[in-house]
């Protein structure tokens, strides 16, 4: 890893860039191998899986140093962010605050460069957190329409602090001091409560029951203990559990379903899926009922739950979809899949998940 971040470092010692130049073959080929370092953890293409991963990683290593190629392989995300969004902009290589490093820069403005990389260290200095998505927004501004990205001091406060402008304070005029009359110390009346005699509470005798004759004890055998849980579900519960989850986003990708729940069912005559529309509560406990009362050898059901918990992931409350699967009297398990839906549009984040054990949906 220690080769990725030599190629970026190596440009420093190039003491002769005073202006923009383009890279060489070299150059070109250690920013490849900085795109490779994300391209199997997340889609980094996507500012919001970009902010996710910085966020993780900023909570567990604040203060700490940087995984060996981690802030320059997000440098080299956001730089190829900006160039696919923004027209007219490109790689080159300019002079910068430690020396020559690549940068980003728009065909019309040449001499006005964002510099990824430099940025990115300096989030990481400052345990920066939420601030991605902002700097992408404002860099494209910056190559775009000439709007200067905001830049960060030594002193500044970390970028989720959104900074408002301050008025200047107006002049302090003095008042003059009224006197104010002493008020007289009112001695506090201490009232001694009465004190009142208990009374004394003598419980009733308690007559003796009669005797009762002892009824014979007839020893029935004890019911045969039922066989415990399998440790693990099976190889044919996690496959039909994620063949479940496959239906469910294929429908998510279409618009969330909040008011569906989806119920797959495995019996005699195969593999089939269900849906049970009402209101999100009525919907999923629809699909619970239909689960139990339909005899299969095997069930999952598929639902979204807009607050899930115990899923492990992004820092934000991206919605999941969910999937519970399981035989007959055996505890199944959960699998979920968070998902992003906004004005961007709707599609999952990031990989299926097992969360957990659960009971048999059957």
């Amino acid at each position: 890893m220690t080769e990725l971040t030599a190629g970026v470092s190596t440009l420093a010692h190039d003491a002769v860039v005073v202006s923009p130049r383009d890279l060489t073959l070299v150059e070109r080929d250690d920013l490849d191998r900085l795109r490779a370092v994300l391209t199997r953890t997340i889609d980094r293409s996507d500012p919001r899986a970009l902010s996710w991963l910085w966020d993780r990683n900023v909570t567990d290593l604040g203060g700490r140093p940087a995984p060996a190629g981690l802030v320059e392989a997000v440098g080299a995300a956001l730089g190829d962010v900006l160039v696919a969004t923004v027209p007219g902009t490109r790689w080159v290589v300019c002079p910068g605050p430690d020396g020559a490093m690549p940068a980003v820069v728009a065909a019309a403005r040449p001499g006005a460069p964002v510099m990824p990389f430099a940025d990115t260290w300096d989030r990481w200095e400052a345990c920066s957190r939420a601030w991605v998505i902002p700097y992408l927004s404002r860099a494209a501004a910056h190559l775009a329409l000439g709007v200067m990205p905001q830049q960060r001091g030594p002193q500044d406060p970390p970028d989720e602090v959104v900074e408002e402008p301050v008025a200047e304070p107006a002049a302090f005029v003095p008042v003059a001091e009224t006197p104010v009359a002493e008020t007289p110390v009112v001695q506090a009346l201490v009232v001694e409560p009465p004190v009142v005699q208990a009374p004394v509470f003598v419980p009733a005798p308690i007559p003796s029951p009669a005797p009762v004759a002892a009824a014979a004890v007839v020893a029935e055998p004890l019911p045969a203990p039922s066989p415990a849980p399998s440790a693990e579900p099976s190889d044919a519960v996690r496959d039909l559990a994620l063949v479940a989850l496959d239906h469910a986003l294929s429908a998510l990708r279409l618009g969330p379903f909040d008011r569906e729940a989806f119920v797959t069912i495995v019996d005699a005559s195969g593999v089939r899926t269900l849906s049970c529309q009402d209101e999100p509560a009525v919907a999923l406990r629809r699909a619970r009922e239909t689960a139990r009362n339909c005899g299969a050898r095997r069930a999952a059901i598929a639902w979204i739950d807009r607050h899930p918990t115990g899923v492990p992931g992004p820092l934000q409350a991206f919605p999941a979809v969910l999937v519970e699967a399981s035989e007959p009297g055996v505890a199944g398990l959960r699998v979920a899949h968070r998902f992003v839906d906004d004005v961007l549009g709707t599609g999952p984040l990031g990989d299926p998940q097992i969360v957990g054990r659960v009971a048999s949906v059957l």
